[in-house]
Protein backbone atom coordinates (compact mmCIF):
# COMPACT_ATOMS: atom_id res chain seq x y z
CA UNK A 1 0.00 0.00 0.00
CA UNK A 2 2.82 2.51 -0.65
CA UNK A 3 2.15 3.49 -4.34
CA UNK A 4 -0.38 6.09 -4.66
CA UNK A 5 -2.91 4.15 -6.97
CA UNK A 6 -2.59 1.09 -4.85
CA UNK A 7 -4.03 3.04 -1.94
CA UNK A 8 -7.87 2.17 -2.61
CA UNK A 9 -10.70 0.67 -0.67
CA UNK A 10 -10.35 -3.13 -0.60
CA UNK A 11 -12.20 -4.96 1.89
CA UNK A 12 -10.77 -7.94 1.05
CA UNK A 13 -7.22 -6.89 1.61
CA UNK A 14 -5.32 -9.20 4.28
CA UNK A 15 -6.42 -8.60 7.98
CA UNK A 16 -9.16 -5.83 7.06
CA UNK A 17 -12.11 -8.39 8.04
CA UNK A 18 -10.35 -8.39 11.65
CA UNK A 19 -9.41 -5.02 11.99
CA UNK A 20 -10.97 -2.46 9.36
CA UNK A 21 -9.19 0.64 10.84
CA UNK A 22 -5.44 0.40 9.61
CA UNK A 23 -6.74 0.86 6.15
CA UNK A 24 -9.37 3.52 6.55
CA UNK A 25 -6.74 5.57 8.11
CA UNK A 26 -4.47 5.26 5.33
CA UNK A 27 -6.77 6.24 3.06
CA UNK A 28 -8.55 9.11 5.07
CA UNK A 29 -4.90 10.85 5.59
CA UNK A 30 -3.99 10.03 2.11
CA UNK A 31 -6.65 9.14 -0.39
CA UNK A 32 -10.04 10.18 0.94
CA UNK A 33 -12.03 10.24 -2.02
CA UNK A 34 -11.39 7.59 -4.51
CA UNK A 35 -12.94 4.85 -6.37
CA UNK A 36 -12.82 1.49 -4.52
CA UNK A 37 -12.25 -1.77 -5.88
CA UNK A 38 -16.08 -2.17 -6.47
CA UNK A 39 -15.49 1.15 -9.05
CA UNK A 40 -17.65 2.80 -6.65
CA UNK A 41 -16.79 6.12 -5.27
CA UNK A 42 -15.87 6.11 -1.42
CA UNK A 43 -15.92 8.77 0.97
CA UNK A 44 -13.96 8.71 4.15
CA UNK A 45 -14.02 12.30 6.25
CA UNK A 46 -16.47 13.03 8.26
CA UNK A 47 -17.20 16.43 7.12
CA UNK A 48 -17.15 14.48 3.57
CA UNK A 49 -19.80 12.19 5.09
CA UNK A 50 -21.96 14.45 6.86
CA UNK A 51 -22.60 16.24 3.25
CA UNK A 52 -23.04 13.30 2.28
CA UNK A 53 -25.82 11.98 3.96
CA UNK A 54 -27.75 15.48 4.26
CA UNK A 55 -27.37 16.60 0.29
CA UNK A 56 -30.59 15.74 -1.66
CA UNK A 57 -28.01 15.59 -4.94
CA UNK A 58 -27.44 12.27 -3.40
CA UNK A 59 -30.22 9.74 -4.23
CA UNK A 60 -31.27 6.20 -2.08
CA UNK A 61 -30.48 3.48 -4.03
CA UNK A 62 -34.09 1.45 -5.27
CA UNK A 63 -32.85 -1.82 -3.15
CA UNK A 64 -36.20 -3.87 -4.66
CA UNK A 65 -35.43 -2.35 -8.23
CA UNK A 66 -31.97 -3.62 -8.26
CA UNK A 67 -32.84 -6.87 -6.96
CA UNK A 68 -35.70 -7.44 -9.92
CA UNK A 69 -32.96 -6.60 -12.65
CA UNK A 70 -31.00 -9.24 -11.76
CA UNK A 71 -33.73 -11.61 -13.09
CA UNK A 72 -32.05 -11.09 -16.61
CA UNK A 73 -29.42 -13.37 -15.65
CA UNK A 74 -31.14 -15.90 -14.27
CA UNK A 75 -33.31 -19.14 -15.85
CA UNK A 76 -37.10 -19.67 -15.65
CA UNK A 77 -36.91 -22.15 -12.78
CA UNK A 78 -35.51 -19.44 -10.41
CA UNK A 79 -36.46 -15.59 -9.96
CA UNK A 80 -36.17 -13.26 -6.72
CA UNK A 81 -39.51 -11.47 -7.45
CA UNK A 82 -40.23 -12.62 -3.40
CA UNK A 83 -37.08 -10.65 -2.41
CA UNK A 84 -37.79 -7.53 -4.49
CA UNK A 85 -41.34 -7.51 -3.29
CA UNK A 86 -40.08 -8.02 0.67
CA UNK A 87 -37.75 -4.82 0.18
CA UNK A 88 -39.88 -2.86 -2.04
CA UNK A 89 -41.00 -0.21 1.26
CA UNK A 90 -37.72 -0.42 3.08
CA UNK A 91 -37.72 3.39 3.88
CA UNK A 92 -34.18 3.13 3.75
CA UNK A 93 -33.83 3.28 -0.16
CA UNK A 94 -36.59 6.27 -0.40
CA UNK A 95 -36.67 9.95 -0.70
CA UNK A 96 -38.94 12.43 -0.16
CA UNK A 97 -41.97 12.72 -0.48
CA UNK A 98 -42.07 8.84 -0.09
CA UNK A 99 -39.99 8.37 2.63
CA UNK A 100 -41.35 11.31 4.49
CA UNK A 101 -45.33 10.17 4.68
CA UNK A 102 -44.71 6.54 5.43
CA UNK A 103 -41.93 7.35 8.34
CA UNK A 104 -44.34 9.68 9.88
CA UNK A 105 -46.70 7.19 9.99
CA UNK A 106 -44.45 4.42 11.42
CA UNK A 107 -42.48 7.20 13.79
CA UNK A 108 -46.17 7.92 15.18
CA UNK A 109 -46.86 4.42 15.89
CA UNK A 110 -43.05 3.27 17.19
CA UNK A 111 -42.71 6.17 19.57
CA UNK A 112 -46.13 5.57 21.55
CA UNK A 113 -44.19 2.29 23.29
CA UNK A 114 -42.13 2.87 26.22
CA UNK A 115 -40.00 -0.48 26.50
CA UNK A 116 -37.86 -0.03 29.55
CA UNK A 117 -39.89 -2.73 31.66
CA UNK A 118 -40.14 -4.88 28.73
CA UNK A 119 -36.37 -5.22 28.32
CA UNK A 120 -35.45 -5.31 32.28
CA UNK A 121 -37.66 -8.48 32.32
CA UNK A 122 -36.02 -10.09 29.17
CA UNK A 123 -32.55 -8.71 30.21
CA UNK A 124 -33.28 -10.60 33.53
CA UNK A 125 -34.65 -13.63 31.73
CA UNK A 126 -31.57 -14.12 29.93
CA UNK A 127 -29.13 -13.85 32.99
CA UNK A 128 -30.69 -16.44 34.59
CA UNK A 129 -30.52 -18.51 31.38
CA UNK A 130 -26.63 -17.73 31.36
CA UNK A 131 -26.61 -18.56 35.16
CA UNK A 132 -27.10 -22.19 34.27
CA UNK A 133 -24.31 -22.35 31.85
CA UNK A 134 -20.57 -22.02 32.30
CA UNK A 135 -19.45 -21.39 28.73
CA UNK A 136 -21.95 -19.78 26.28
CA UNK A 137 -21.37 -18.29 22.77
CA UNK A 138 -22.37 -14.60 22.76
CA UNK A 139 -23.61 -14.01 19.83
CA UNK A 140 -26.31 -16.66 20.42
CA UNK A 141 -26.86 -16.92 23.90
CA UNK A 142 -27.01 -12.90 24.57
CA UNK A 143 -26.82 -10.98 21.60
CA UNK A 144 -29.05 -12.46 19.75
CA UNK A 145 -31.64 -13.16 22.50
CA UNK A 146 -32.12 -9.85 23.52
CA UNK A 147 -32.78 -7.90 20.53
CA UNK A 148 -35.09 -10.85 19.02
CA UNK A 149 -37.26 -10.80 21.79
CA UNK A 150 -37.70 -7.17 22.35
CA UNK A 151 -38.21 -6.77 18.70
CA UNK A 152 -40.92 -9.76 18.74
CA UNK A 153 -42.58 -7.30 21.99
CA UNK A 154 -42.86 -4.32 19.87
CA UNK A 155 -44.07 -5.77 16.87
CA UNK A 156 -46.33 -8.19 17.96
CA UNK A 157 -44.77 -11.84 16.91
CA UNK A 158 -44.47 -15.15 19.26
CA UNK A 159 -41.79 -14.89 21.20
CA UNK A 160 -41.61 -18.47 21.08
CA UNK A 161 -40.10 -17.89 17.78
CA UNK A 162 -37.25 -15.47 18.01
CA UNK A 163 -34.48 -18.24 17.13
CA UNK A 164 -36.41 -18.25 13.38
CA UNK A 165 -36.24 -14.80 13.15
CA UNK A 166 -32.30 -14.33 13.73
CA UNK A 167 -31.93 -16.42 10.21
CA UNK A 168 -34.26 -14.44 8.26
CA UNK A 169 -32.97 -11.18 9.35
CA UNK A 170 -29.37 -12.13 8.70
CA UNK A 171 -30.31 -12.94 4.91
CA UNK A 172 -31.94 -9.47 4.68
CA UNK A 173 -28.82 -7.76 5.92
CA UNK A 174 -26.70 -10.06 3.39
CA UNK A 175 -28.06 -8.99 0.93
CA UNK A 176 -27.06 -5.44 0.84
CA UNK A 177 -23.90 -6.68 0.96
CA UNK A 178 -21.39 -5.34 -2.01
CA UNK A 179 -20.64 -8.51 -3.36
CA UNK A 180 -23.32 -10.74 -3.30
CA UNK A 181 -23.25 -13.33 -5.36
CA UNK A 182 -26.69 -13.92 -7.82
CA UNK A 183 -26.56 -18.23 -5.91
CA UNK A 184 -26.74 -15.96 -2.42
CA UNK A 185 -29.80 -13.77 -3.74
CA UNK A 186 -31.40 -17.55 -4.89
CA UNK A 187 -31.04 -18.56 -1.18
CA UNK A 188 -32.03 -15.15 -0.17
CA UNK A 189 -34.95 -15.60 -2.30
CA UNK A 190 -36.43 -18.57 -0.31
CA UNK A 191 -35.71 -17.05 3.09
CA UNK A 192 -37.97 -13.95 1.81
CA UNK A 193 -40.70 -16.47 0.71
CA UNK A 194 -40.41 -18.10 4.56
CA UNK A 195 -40.72 -14.91 6.34
CA UNK A 196 -43.31 -13.66 3.57
CA UNK A 197 -45.26 -16.80 4.33
CA UNK A 198 -44.96 -16.07 8.17
CA UNK A 199 -46.09 -12.75 7.99
CA UNK A 200 -48.73 -13.08 6.13
CA UNK A 201 -50.57 -15.38 8.28
CA UNK A 202 -49.86 -12.89 11.37
CA UNK A 203 -51.32 -9.88 9.90
CA UNK A 204 -54.30 -11.76 8.34
CA UNK A 205 -54.82 -13.10 12.19
CA UNK A 206 -54.18 -9.31 13.42
CA UNK A 207 -56.70 -8.38 10.76
CA UNK A 208 -59.28 -10.06 12.00
CA UNK A 209 -58.15 -10.14 15.92
CA UNK A 210 -55.91 -6.99 16.84
CA UNK A 211 -53.91 -6.09 19.57
CA UNK A 212 -52.11 -3.22 21.05
CA UNK A 213 -48.51 -4.60 19.52
CA UNK A 214 -46.93 -2.30 16.20
CA UNK A 215 -48.49 -4.68 13.46
CA UNK A 216 -51.87 -4.31 14.82
CA UNK A 217 -51.87 -0.49 15.05
CA UNK A 218 -50.34 -0.49 11.63
CA UNK A 219 -52.81 -2.08 9.93
CA UNK A 220 -55.73 0.07 11.60
CA UNK A 221 -53.52 3.61 10.17
CA UNK A 222 -53.07 1.95 6.82
CA UNK A 223 -56.67 1.61 6.39
CA UNK A 224 -57.34 5.50 7.05
CA UNK A 225 -54.72 6.69 4.36
CA UNK A 226 -56.50 8.09 1.32
CA UNK A 227 -53.85 5.95 -0.55
CA UNK A 228 -53.21 2.40 1.64
CA UNK A 229 -50.50 -0.08 0.70
CA UNK A 230 -51.55 -3.24 -0.21
CA UNK A 231 -50.80 -6.66 1.91
CA UNK A 232 -47.57 -7.17 -0.04
CA UNK A 233 -46.40 -3.52 0.97
CA UNK A 234 -47.16 -3.94 4.75
CA UNK A 235 -45.38 -7.44 4.95
CA UNK A 236 -42.73 -5.17 3.46
CA UNK A 237 -42.81 -2.48 5.93
CA UNK A 238 -42.88 -5.05 8.75
CA UNK A 239 -39.76 -6.94 7.90
CA UNK A 240 -37.74 -3.91 7.78
CA UNK A 241 -38.45 -3.22 10.90
CA UNK A 242 -38.13 -6.66 11.78
CA UNK A 243 -34.05 -6.74 9.98
CA UNK A 244 -33.65 -3.45 11.28
CA UNK A 245 -34.68 -3.72 15.07
CA UNK A 246 -31.85 -7.16 15.28
CA UNK A 247 -29.07 -7.06 13.14
CA UNK A 248 -27.71 -3.40 14.23
CA UNK A 249 -28.57 -4.40 17.71
CA UNK A 250 -26.81 -8.21 17.75
CA UNK A 251 -23.81 -7.01 15.74
CA UNK A 252 -23.13 -4.07 18.52
CA UNK A 253 -23.94 -6.27 21.68
CA UNK A 254 -21.80 -8.95 20.28
CA UNK A 255 -18.98 -6.73 19.59
CA UNK A 256 -19.09 -4.16 22.74
CA UNK A 257 -18.39 -7.48 24.55
CA UNK A 258 -15.50 -8.35 22.92
CA UNK A 259 -14.16 -4.88 23.51
CA UNK A 260 -15.28 -4.56 27.11
CA UNK A 261 -13.52 -8.17 27.53
CA UNK A 262 -10.12 -6.55 25.49
CA UNK A 263 -10.09 -3.40 28.00
CA UNK A 264 -11.11 -5.03 31.12
CA UNK A 265 -10.28 -1.48 33.23
CA UNK A 266 -13.00 0.14 31.20
CA UNK A 267 -15.25 -2.98 31.74
CA UNK A 268 -14.30 -2.49 35.51
CA UNK A 269 -15.39 1.78 35.06
CA UNK A 270 -18.68 0.82 33.93
CA UNK A 271 -19.15 -2.28 36.14
CA UNK A 272 -18.74 0.50 39.10
CA UNK A 273 -20.47 3.90 37.95
CA UNK A 274 -23.48 3.71 36.55
CA UNK A 275 -23.65 7.22 35.80
CA UNK A 276 -21.48 6.79 33.04
CA UNK A 277 -23.91 4.47 31.15
CA UNK A 278 -25.07 7.12 28.67
CA UNK A 279 -21.17 8.27 27.54
CA UNK A 280 -20.20 4.43 27.40
CA UNK A 281 -23.23 3.62 24.95
CA UNK A 282 -22.09 6.52 22.63
CA UNK A 283 -18.65 5.61 22.35
CA UNK A 284 -19.51 2.10 22.10
CA UNK A 285 -21.61 3.01 19.44
CA UNK A 286 -19.08 5.17 17.46
CA UNK A 287 -16.01 3.04 18.41
CA UNK A 288 -17.75 0.08 16.70
CA UNK A 289 -20.53 1.49 14.25
CA UNK A 290 -22.19 -1.11 13.44
CA UNK A 291 -23.95 0.06 10.29
CA UNK A 292 -20.35 1.00 8.14
CA UNK A 293 -21.08 1.78 4.71
CA UNK A 294 -24.13 3.59 3.37
CA UNK A 295 -24.83 3.70 -0.52
CA UNK A 296 -25.93 6.35 -2.82
CA UNK A 297 -25.99 7.55 -6.26
CA UNK A 298 -25.66 11.02 -7.88
CA UNK A 299 -28.44 13.05 -9.35
CA UNK A 300 -26.53 15.35 -10.72
CA UNK A 301 -22.67 16.49 -11.29
CA UNK A 302 -20.76 17.21 -8.03
CA UNK A 303 -17.34 18.01 -7.03
CA UNK A 304 -15.85 16.75 -3.44
CA UNK A 305 -12.13 17.47 -2.52
CA UNK A 306 -11.58 18.58 -6.31
CA UNK A 307 -13.02 14.81 -7.72
CA UNK A 308 -15.45 15.50 -10.30
CA UNK A 309 -18.43 13.02 -9.83
CA UNK A 310 -20.95 12.49 -12.62
CA UNK A 311 -24.25 12.10 -12.49
CA UNK A 312 -25.31 8.52 -11.88
CA UNK A 313 -21.91 7.30 -10.49
CA UNK A 314 -22.65 5.14 -7.15
CA UNK A 315 -20.95 6.92 -4.26
CA UNK A 316 -20.25 5.25 -0.59
CA UNK A 317 -20.11 6.98 2.75
CA UNK A 318 -17.99 5.08 5.06
CA UNK A 319 -19.35 5.95 8.45
CA UNK A 320 -16.40 3.82 10.63
CA UNK A 321 -13.79 5.83 8.75
CA UNK A 322 -15.65 9.12 9.86
CA UNK A 323 -16.38 7.95 13.49
CA UNK A 324 -12.43 7.89 13.25
CA UNK A 325 -11.67 10.95 12.06
CA UNK A 326 -9.02 12.52 14.14
CA UNK A 327 -9.97 16.47 13.02
CA UNK A 328 -13.30 15.57 14.90
CA UNK A 329 -12.31 13.09 17.52
CA UNK A 330 -9.49 12.91 20.23
CA UNK A 331 -7.28 9.95 19.74
CA UNK A 332 -10.49 7.96 18.11
CA UNK A 333 -9.07 4.78 18.07
CA UNK A 334 -9.00 4.68 22.14
CA UNK A 335 -12.06 3.47 23.40
CA UNK A 336 -12.79 6.11 26.29
CA UNK A 337 -16.34 5.23 27.69
CA UNK A 338 -16.41 9.02 29.71
CA UNK A 339 -15.87 10.78 26.28
CA UNK A 340 -18.29 13.89 26.33
CA UNK A 341 -17.71 15.33 22.67
CA UNK A 342 -18.79 12.21 20.73
CA UNK A 343 -21.01 13.57 17.34
CA UNK A 344 -20.80 10.00 16.18
CA UNK A 345 -22.80 8.83 12.79
CA UNK A 346 -23.29 5.25 13.80
CA UNK A 347 -27.15 5.54 13.38
CA UNK A 348 -26.83 8.32 9.90
CA UNK A 349 -27.93 11.63 9.83
CA UNK A 350 -30.51 13.61 8.23
CA UNK A 351 -33.39 12.81 6.87
CA UNK A 352 -32.46 8.70 7.15
CA UNK A 353 -31.66 8.89 10.63
CA UNK A 354 -32.00 5.50 12.35
CA UNK A 355 -35.88 5.26 13.88
CA UNK A 356 -34.78 2.60 16.02
CA UNK A 357 -32.28 4.55 17.84
CA UNK A 358 -33.56 4.80 20.75
CA UNK A 359 -34.38 1.47 21.38
CA UNK A 360 -30.95 0.46 20.74
CA UNK A 361 -29.77 2.95 23.04
CA UNK A 362 -32.06 1.63 25.95
CA UNK A 363 -31.39 -2.50 24.94
CA UNK A 364 -27.65 -1.54 25.66
CA UNK A 365 -27.92 0.64 28.54
CA UNK A 366 -30.17 -2.14 30.61
CA UNK A 367 -28.28 -5.25 29.30
CA UNK A 368 -24.53 -4.25 29.37
CA UNK A 369 -24.46 -2.88 33.18
CA UNK A 370 -26.30 -6.29 33.83
CA UNK A 371 -23.92 -8.31 32.14
CA UNK A 372 -21.31 -6.88 34.16
CA UNK A 373 -23.06 -6.47 37.34
CA UNK A 374 -23.54 -11.16 37.36
CA UNK A 375 -20.56 -11.59 35.64
CA UNK A 376 -17.66 -9.31 36.06
CA UNK A 377 -14.80 -12.17 35.19
CA UNK A 378 -16.13 -13.03 31.86
CA UNK A 379 -13.75 -13.98 29.53
CA UNK A 380 -12.45 -15.42 26.20
CA UNK A 381 -12.72 -19.44 25.85
CA UNK A 382 -9.13 -20.43 26.56
CA UNK A 383 -9.56 -23.22 23.39
CA UNK A 384 -12.80 -21.87 21.08
CA UNK A 385 -11.26 -18.72 18.87
CA UNK A 386 -14.00 -15.89 18.52
CA UNK A 387 -14.59 -15.43 14.80
CA UNK A 388 -15.59 -12.55 12.57
CA UNK A 389 -19.10 -12.70 10.41
CA UNK A 390 -17.84 -12.15 6.82
CA UNK A 391 -19.68 -9.54 6.03
CA UNK A 392 -18.88 -5.79 5.49
CA UNK A 393 -21.51 -3.25 5.60
CA UNK A 394 -22.74 -4.46 8.93
CA UNK A 395 -19.79 -5.69 10.42
CA UNK A 396 -20.30 -8.40 13.21
CA UNK A 397 -18.82 -11.17 14.81
CA UNK A 398 -19.80 -14.91 13.75
CA UNK A 399 -19.51 -16.76 17.28
CA UNK A 400 -17.85 -15.29 20.82
CA UNK A 401 -17.28 -18.27 22.75
CA UNK A 402 -17.02 -17.19 26.66
CA UNK A 403 -16.31 -18.32 29.77
CA UNK A 404 -18.94 -16.77 32.88
CA UNK A 405 -17.49 -16.41 36.53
Amino acid sequence: MTEKNSLIWNPFRQGYLENPHEQLRLLREQNPIHKGINERWILLKYTDVKFFLTNPTFKTVKISQAIASKNRYLNGRENLNQLSDVSAKWMLFFDPPEHTDLRAMVSKIWNTYDLTEDIKTIVEENIELLKKKKCVDIINDFANYIPSKVICKVLGLPPEDYTKFRDWSYCFNSMLEPFTSLHDFVYYNHKAKEFYEYLDKIIRAKTQNPDTAFISKFIVANQALSKPLNHSEIISVIAFLFFAGIETSVNLFGQSVLLLIKNPEQARLLCEDSSITPTAVEELLRYISPSQYTTRIVSEDVEIRGQRIKAGEFLMGATVSANYDADIFENPEKLDLTRKFNPHLSFGYGLHYCLGARLAREEISISFPALLRNFPKIALHPQQNYQWDRIIINRGLKSLPVVLS
